[in-house]
C-alpha cells in the first residue's frame, strides 16, 4: 500500500545528528509516511545507525557520492508518496509537522508546495532564533526574487508536480529554491505560521562555503528573471548589488550578519 507521505533524508556522513533527525520522523503524529534515507556514500557510520533502527517504514537507499543535489533526485525518483517531505540529516521535525502539512495540502488541492516558519539551532541543539517566511502565495512571489523564502526542512511539495517540473537541476547551487521557482509556474505555494522543524547552524561557516552560497543565490535570482519571467524590482537589484559587494568581504563578516539579519527572536 502506498504511503501517503515520502519523508526525504539526504545522509551524508551525517552520524553525528542522524540519529536525531530520524527520531523526529519516526515520533510524527501522522503515520502514513514512508522514510527514503539516501545515503550518499557514506563513510562514517552513518548506514549503521541507519540499519540499527530496523523500523519497517525506513528504506535505506545507497549510492555512490553524488552531491545532495544527487540524493534529492534520487529521493524525489523513488518516494511513492502523494507528497514528498524534506528533511536534512542534521536537522529536526516537529511532532505535528507531517500532520499540519498534509491537511494544508489535502483541503487545498491549489497548493503545490507548502513549507513553515522554523527555529534555528547551533550544533549543540542550543536555540539561536526564529525563521519567519512569508505565508501566502503572493507574497512569496515577491520575495522569492530577493532571497529562498522556504525554510529547506519545512518543504513538503506534491511529488507527481515536482517531477512534472522536472525535478532537481544539478546545475544549481540553491537547488530548493530553482525547484521552487518551477513549482511557482504550475501552481500556488504556501508557508505555515508554526515552527515546524529545527534548522541546524553552524556557529562558524567556513570561507569558501560562505561564498559559494552567496554566489548561488546571485545565480538563483538572476535565474528567477531571466529564466521564470519573474519580475525585477528595484529591491531586487539592491540585494544582488548588496550580495556582490559581500562576496568581497571576510567570511566572518558575512557570517554576522546573516545571524544578525536572518535568524532573529520570536
Amino acid at each position: 500500500m502506498q504511503p501517503a507521505v515520502s519523508v526525504v533524508v539526504r545522509v551524508f556522513n551525517a552520524e553525528r545528528y542522524l540519529r536525531e533527525a530520524i527520531d523526529s520522523v519516526l515520533a510524527q503524529s501522522f503515520a502514513d509516511f514512508e522514510l527514503l534515507a539516501i545515503d550518499d556514500g557514506s563513510s562514517d557510520g552513518s548506514r549503521a545507525i541507519l540499519e540499527a533502527f530496523g523500523d519497517p517504514r525506513i528504506r535505506i537507499l545507497g549510492q555512490p557520492n553524488g552531491g545532495k543535489i544527487a540524493a534529492a533526485a534520487r529521493g524525489l525518483g523513488e518516494a511513492r508518496g502523494r507528497y514528498v517531505a524534506i528533511l536534512d540529516a542534521d536537522d529536526r521535525a516537529a511532532p505535528e509537522r507531517l500532520a499540519l502539512q498534509v491537511a494544508y495540502l489535502d483541503a487545498h488541492p491549489e497548493i503545490v508546495l507548502v513549507g513553515s516558519a522554523l527555529a534555528v539551532i547551533d550544533e549543540r541543539g542550543a536555540p539561536v532564533g526564529i525563521r519567519r517566511y512569508p505565508q501566502d502565495d503572493e507574497a512569496l512571489r515577491k520575495e522569492i526574487t530577493i532571497y529562498n523564502p522556504f525554510g529547506h526542512s519545512t518543504l513538503t511539495y506534491r511529488r507527481d508536480a515536482a517531477r512534472a517540473a522536472g525535478g532537481y537541476d544539478p546545475r544549481y547551487v540553491i537547488e530548493d529554491w530553482d525547484l521552487s521557482l518551477r513549482l511557482m509556474r504550475v501552481g500556488r505555494v504556501a508557508n505555515l505560521p508554526e515552527v515546524l522543524a529545527d534548522y541546524r547552524v553552524r556557529t562558524a561557516l567556513d570561507a569558501p562555503l560562505v561564498k559559494r552560497v552567496l554566489r548561488g543565490t546571485i545565480a538563483a535570482r538572476a535565474l528567477a528573471h531571466q529564466t521564470y519571467g519573474f519580475p525585477r524590482s528595484l529591491r531586487s537589484l539592491a540585494v544582488d548589488a548588496g550580495q556582490r559587494a559581500l562576496c568581497l568581504a571576510p567570511a566572518a563578516l558575512i557570517n554576522w550578519l546573516c545571524f544578525k539579519v536572518f535568524y532573529r527572536r520570536a
